[in-house]
């Protein structure tokens, strides 16, 4: 996903796994300071998903984890992995930030950005339902069904963004979210 454009772009917390480029709607988190964000089960969430999810930036250096562990309390400063309580850990280790990477999924969990209202993204294949009725000026609306749940599709009288411009041949498509 590339971000052309924002305006206002606020952080949420991703409640279920998210593929980054999704669109989703906010709702209630654990959390008593930001939104619980989710891809929509439900054509009433589908109305409401009108924020596309991004990993947020980071200024950690290399390794990254993904998700980032909880450590035990137990887990003191320089001990790592290596305590009992802290082993084994379910991530993945990486040398490239997660977000830098195309269509990556973000886990539950974690700490999200929001692109909303007047925002240009750009979002690569896989992560919108192709058409060939796509053009400048034709409006999406989201899908909410199984895999293809938060992906913009076409829709004549969408109400969630319009198409700045679809590449064919690159098999992009970039919106500005309404």
């Amino acid at each position: 996903m590339r971000i052309n454009r924002f305006l206002d772009v606020f952080g949420g917390i991703a409640t279920a796994d998210i593929a980054e480029g999704r669109f989703a709607y906010l709702g209630d988190s654990d959390e008593d300071d930001v939104y619980g964000v989710a891809v929509p089960a439900s054509e009433a969430n589908a109305l409401l998903s009108n924020v596309c999810v991004s990993w947020p930036p980071t200024n950690l250096k290399s390794p990254f984890y993904t998700p980032m562990p909880a450590l035990s309390p137990t887990w003191a400063l320089r001990q790592g992995f290596n305590q009992d309580a802290n082993d084994p850990s379910d991530v993945e280790l990486s040398y490239v930030y997660a977000g830098s990477r195309d269509s990556s999924t973000i886990p539950s969990g974690t700490y999200v950005r929001l692109f909303s209202s007047h925002s240009v993204v750009t979002l690569t294949s896989g992560n919108f339902i192709d058409s060939a009725s796509f053009a400048r000026g034709v409006r999406v609306s989201i899908s909410y069904s199984g895999t293809n749940a938060g992906k913009p599709q076409y829709d004549a009288s969408g109400t969630i963004a319009i198409v700045e411009d679809y590449d064919s041949s690159a098999l992009t498509l970039t919106l500005r979210i309404l």
